[in-house]
Order: C-alpha cells, then structure tokens, then sequence
C-alpha cells in the first residue's frame, strides 16, 4: 500500500506544482467546492498520500486531474 501512497503524494503535488498553488490556496479551492479542511489536516492528508477516494476526486476536479 505504501507505493500507492507514495504515488498519490507525488500525483497531488506535481498537480499543485505545475500550476503554483499552495496548500492554503488549494484549501480555498476546496472550501469552493463545499469541504471544509484545515490547512494543516490538508497537508497532513497529502504527505502522508493517505485520503479517500471521495476527496482525492474532489482533488482532481479543483486541481483540473483528469482520468481517462
């Protein structure tokens, strides 16, 4: 399971990345669709590449991920 983990990390924050956000404006982009997060329980949730699938859809769609 560690792997996946590791490859949500990597997925989100290469995301975030390549369009300059962080964390507290991802919290915005977020709180935009109705979830209400912390900053610190956001960054906790993808360091640690543990959430679920639920929020990682939510992710994607704030974050423009699309899966094919």
């Amino acid at each position: 399971m560690l792997d996946y983990e590791r490859k949500a990390k990597i997925l989100i924050k290469t995301a975030m990345a390549k369009q300059d956000l962080d964390y507290q404006k991802l919290k915005e982009l977020l709180e935009s669709k109705g979830i209400s997060i912390t900053r610190e329980n956001l960054t906790n949730k993808i360091n640690r590449g543990k959430f679920s699938f639920a929020f990682a859809l939510c992710l994607f769609e704030v974050l423009n991920i699309e899966i094919n």
